[in-house]
């Protein structure tokens, strides 16, 4: 899967890694499994493009998402 996404300004061109656990709980009609967690794992490459449309960025928030 491709996805373009636009990142701050101030992001470095390059490639990231991301790593992590999803966690995650299924439920059907009758009930709600144990909790699991699967470990994943992504890599996000940076380009330098060119701006589309003069869209920009939103502000983002200051608080850290866990």
């Amino acid at each position: 899967m491709a996805l373009t996404i636009r990142p701050l300004h101030t992001v470095v061109p390059g490639k990231y890694a991301f790593h992590g656990n999803l966690k995650y709980q299924a439920c059907d009609n009758a009930q709600c499994y144990p909790p699991k967690q699967l470990p994943v794992s992504f890599e996000v490459k940076v380009t330098r493009g060119t701006e589309s449309g003069g869209r920009r960025n939103p502000a983002q928030s200051p608080h850290a998402h866990r």
